[in-house]
């Protein structure tokens, strides 16, 4: 799981040498509504990320399974 902006950062200020970890991947997930396949794929190359979820999926590369409002999505790996 990647760090989130908001719930991790109080685990920063109580552990400054998780800081660099913690903003490299927050940073890595600006933007994440418009994300294309390639932007996963990178947060796997990045991180190891091979699942997410999202309200919408985009992209192809994707495998997806729907309940209600959210979707999963696997990323179809090795390619």
């Amino acid at each position: 799981m990647l760090s989130d902006r908001v719930k991790d950062s109080g685990a920063v200020t109580m552990f400054p040498r998780l800081a660099d970890d913690w903003r490299r991947q927050v940073q890595a997930q600006l933007g994440w509504k418009n994300f294309q396949s390639a932007d996963f794929e990178r947060l796997h190359q990045e991180f190891g990320v091979t699942w997410f979820v999202v309200s919408k999926a985009r992209g192809t590369g994707l495998t997806v399974f729907t309940e209600r409002t959210l979707k999963v999505c696997r990323l179809k790996w090795p390619r």
